[in-house]
């Protein structure tokens, strides 16, 4: 069984850990849109051509990529979050339990 020190200990470890993916997902979700739409409108303005309008549309496709890769962050973060809470939970419980137990 682990500590009450311990079970707290992992506990917010994870937290940070999730805080910290968090954290990564927004990062990329933003420059996602900002240095995407940046690079769009740079390539836009400094080259006319069809093969321009190709290369903005796998620059759109790819900023698209990354944006759904920043969700996917998140919702590990988030999933991260639930199952330690879970496991919290589930740590509590069998600390009382051990702590009330009555041997016969």
């Amino acid at each position: 069984m682990l500590s009450p020190q311990k079970i707290e200990m992992h506990f917010q470890e994870i937290k940070s850990l999730s805080e910290q993916i968090k954290g990564l997902s927004e990062e990329i979700r933003r420059k996602s849109q900002e240095e995407f739409l940046h690079v769009v409108s740079h390539t836009k303005q400094v080259w006319n051509s069809e093969c321009a309008d190709l290369l903005i549309g796998k620059e759109v496709r790819l900023g698209g990529q990354l944006a759904e890769e920043a969700d996917e962050l998140l919702k590990i973060a988030e999933k991260m979050e639930k199952q330690a809470e879970e496991m919290y939970r589930m740590e509590k419980v069998n600390q009382l339990l051990a702590e009330t137990r009555i041997y016969l």
